[in-house]
């Protein structure tokens, strides 16, 4: 919900949970514009210490998708060199790793996405991290150095997904 709407007890968890038959842990972290960044961050990666402390980490799998892709990637990356352990898989769909909206697919696929433009760029950057650099890596994950014991990953976007370019780019740089 770009960083402002949704909840932990959204469709999507509950589905797997029901279609997969496993338990699933969805993180409620702080909406901005209450809490604006690193605090969503700091709330995943407190859920995520007590998974990997309570569950064997190489049988857990993380998913988001959205804005929800950029705090995992984000958390993760902080997970890594906080030296916490890794776990053994991600999936992300369509995630934002890139708050300042570099790429063509924002303007390309504006109009074609249901997400708009001006939600996709500027109510992340004046809600979720208002001041911050947008191309830090704590922030936009595309530019964080990945190592080879970062969880393997799965990538989803569309063709006429906003965060098209954003996608193709993480790829990019994990596969660095």
């Amino acid at each position: 919900g770009g960083f402002v709407l949704g909840t932990s007890h959204d469709r999507v968890g509950l589905l797997m949970a029901h279609e997969l038959g496993m338990r699933v842990y969805s993180v409620d972290y702080t909406l901005s514009p209450q809490a604006a960044f690193p605090v969503a961050v700091n709330q995943s990666l407190a859920v995520y210490r007590a998974l990997v402390a309570q569950h064997d980490p190489r049988k857990v799998v993380a998913f988001a998708s959205s804005a929800g892709g950029n705090l995992l990637l984000s958390m993760l990356v902080e997970a890594k060199a906080q030296q916490v352990p890794m776990i053994a898989a991600i999936a992300v769909y369509t995630p934002v790793t890139d708050l300042s909206g570099v790429g063509d697919s924002v303007s390309a696929n504006n109009g074609r996405d249901s997400l708009v433009k001006n939600i996709r760029v500027e109510v992340p950057a004046k809600y979720y991290a208002p001041g911050q650099d947008l191309r830090s890596a704590k922030v936009s994950p595309v530019y964080a150095d990945y190592s080879a014991d970062f969880p393997a990953t799965v990538l989803t976007t569309g063709t006429r997904d906003l965060n098209l370019s954003d996608v193709v780019r993480q790829h990019w740089r994990l596969t660095k």
